[in-house]
């Protein structure tokens, strides 16, 4: 392969976007050996490596692939060829076609979207969050640029790189007088998100809006907008469990380490946040027992042997995990070292 040209590898692939719906072609290679399945199997299975997750998804992700100009019997069109016949009408409800081009593309963008990614994002969540004690983050992406005609373009697929990674100001589009204060905003706040959850496994620190734990029932996550908001549940609760049903997506199996985790009792933590000590409240009935620190990445930070109260001096700010194991029982639980 090394001496054929370049052009020669590439002469057959085709774009993973292709007219708004994305290719299966580009995905993960089943070697056995370090990738037994393909992810959605993983995650759907409780089946993966436990570590924190963030995940999420922009407002307006197909906005790029679809159509410049749409008419309202394409939005028709694009449901009778992607919608079960059972669920046409339904769909056609939740996108209306308008009246207008302007109307049309924006229930086509909200088609593309939902189906591919707001929905499939909710199941990942979902599915990680109910198989393990680590947290998920969910985000959701409503930033648009400050300027038409990109303002029309919404939050599309792959703009949140811009603002994770600080290069919008340096793009043509968006430096000078074209990079504006909310764009400042966004890129500053998302890069201290990011960073925290590199060094701790938790996004949130000091001077953030708080980005909540994602639980699978209230399904709340954070706005990344000029100002984050994290107060919000239930993104696009209606949509998604439309194409839920309609691609009879059938939710996740919950783990036997789940089943367990969910169904003994609570492990204790006191204080929590903690930042010189914590205790663990046990019932009498435990006295030989090991009780486990471990950071983000799994990684053992303080073991003890038959104590409930721990000392946490040299140990960083983070997100830890607390494992208490006995003869009967494991039990785990969240711990956020603060100070």
């Amino acid at each position: 392969m090394r001496t054929l040209p370049i052009d020669s590898l590439v002469k057959y692939e085709t774009s993973p976007l292709s007219g708004g719906a994305v290719g299966m072609n580009w995905q993960a290679v089943i070697d056995n050996i370090v990738f037994d399945g393909f992810p959605k199997q993983k995650f759907e299975s409780g089946n993966f490596n436990k570590v924190p997750l963030m995940i999420g998804s922009n407002s307006e992700e197909m906005s790029l692939s679809a159509p410049q100009n749409v008419l309202p019997f394409m939005v028709t069109a694009l449901i009778n060829q992607y919608v079960p016949a059972p669920y046409q009408s339904q769909a056609a409800a939740l996108y209306p076609p308008g009246t207008t081009s302007a109307e049309a593309r924006e229930s086509y963008i909200g088609i593309l979207t939902d189906a591919q990614f707001t929905a499939t994002t909710r199941r990942t969540a979902r599915c990680v969050s109910q198989n393990q004690v680590e947290p998920v983050f969910r985000y959701f992406f409503t930033h648009k640029h400050a300027f038409s005609p990109l303002t029309e373009l919404g939050s599309y697929h792959g703009m949140e790189l811009f603002y994770v990674f600080n290069t919008w100001e340096d793009a043509t589009l968006g430096s000078g007088p074209l990079f504006s204060p909310q764009d400042d905003s966004v890129q500053t706040n998302m890069l201290q998100y990011w960073v925290n959850f590199a060094a701790t496994g938790n996004p949130n620190g000091s001077g953030l809006p708080v980005w909540p734990d994602y639980d699978a029932g209230p399904d709340c996550f954070l706005e990344i907008k000029a100002t984050p908001n994290g107060s919000a549940c239930g993104l696009r609760t209606l949509e998604s469990d439309f194409w839920d049903a309609a691609s009879n997506y059938a939710g996740c199996t919950i783990s036997a380490i789940a089943d367990d985790l969910s169904s003994h009792e609570n492990l204790v933590i006191f204080p929590n946040p903690s930042s010189v000590f914590f205790q663990l409240q046990l019932p009498a009935q435990y006295t030989e027992f090991t009780v486990t620190v471990m950071d983000a990445a799994g990684r053992e930070i303080l073991r003890e042997n038959n104590t409930a109260a721990f000392d946490l001096t040299g140990i960083a700010n983070g997100f830890y995990m607390v494992e208490f194991r006995s003869a009967e029982k494991v039990l785990r639980t969240k711990l956020l070292v603060k100070r």
